[in-house]
């Protein structure tokens, strides 16, 4: 028997269970499966649990509130937030058409689901394709340790996890940080200058995460540097793609409801 203690992950950084991973491939193979034909398909039992599954996993990036989040979110390719909540959305609609025998609806959410980056960003998630990354690009963090409210937000050019760990390296166990945001953007040094204006004159400060959170989600939002937004797709050779998309994406996304 190991007797070692184990090690906690921080958060956003845990990684999944054996099965639960290969659940989720399959789960992913079945989504792909289902896009790659115009048919309306039967529905099965396993259709549903496979949508929920995908859907949970670009859910999870989405809203960034799960002990593996980000883990996922470098899974998939590393869509934004809004990106990855477009996703989810079409994937929900997706299995209530195919429940309700809705072949209009189920056309809509297909159109969609491969006009998005979903089929580019499960592939990733299987590791039969590699995200193409932009030159000169880098990371907006911001790290937050739930306990005392403390919030380290800045900018690296390198992975988010070898800075997270660097960080937690200098810090007290009790004030260890964990991965409650990233953006991913393309002029690093100017938006890590207005994440600091929009926080403080430095990097580190106490406020709930959340409130922390939904400031630095607004100011990079305006700021117009995100790298795989839904007005930025992250991949420069499909980044035309976006020029006749819908305006009405732009902000938000469509709820499966609205269908009705």
């Amino acid at each position: 028997m190991n007797d070692r203690p184990v090690e906690m992950c921080a958060f956003g950084t845990a990684a999944p269970p054996v099965e639960t991973q290969k659940r989720r491939e399959a789960s992913c193979w079945r989504l792909l499966n289902i896009l790659s034909s115009f048919l309306l398909p039967v529905w099965r039992e396993e259709t549903f649990v496979s949508a929920n599954d995908v859907e949970g996993l670009f859910g999870r990036v989405a809203r960034r509130d799960s002990f593996d989040w980000f883990t996922i979110a470098g899974q998939l390719g590393y869509p934004s937030a809004r990106l990855a909540a477009a996703i989810a959305a079409e994937i929900r609609a997706l299995s209530a058409a195919i429940k309700d025998r809705d072949r209009d609806a189920f056309a809509d959410a297909r159109k969609v689901l491969l006009e998005l980056p979903t089929r580019r960003c499960v592939y990733a998630f299987l590791k039969r394709k590699k995200i193409a990354d932009e030159p000169k690009a880098g990371w907006i963090f911001m790290l937050a340790n739930s306990e005392s409210e403390l919030i380290s937000a800045g900018m690296t050019t390198r992975t988010v996890e070898h800075r997270l760990k660097e960080i937690n390296r200098a810090a007290d166990v009790e004030t260890t940080f964990g991965i409650y945001r990233c953006w991913r953007v393309s002029n690093p040094v100017r938006a890590e200058n207005i994440v600091i204006e929009a926080l403080s004159k430095s990097g580190c400060y106490q406020a709930p995460a959340s409130v922390a959170g939904k400031r630095l989600d607004a100011a990079i939002d305006d700021s117009g540097l995100e790298i795989r937004t839904l007005n930025a797709l992250g991949s420069l050779e499909e980044r035309h793609l976006w020029e006749s998309f819908p305006r009405h994406f732009f902000g938000g996304f469509r709820k499966a409801s609205s269908r009705r």
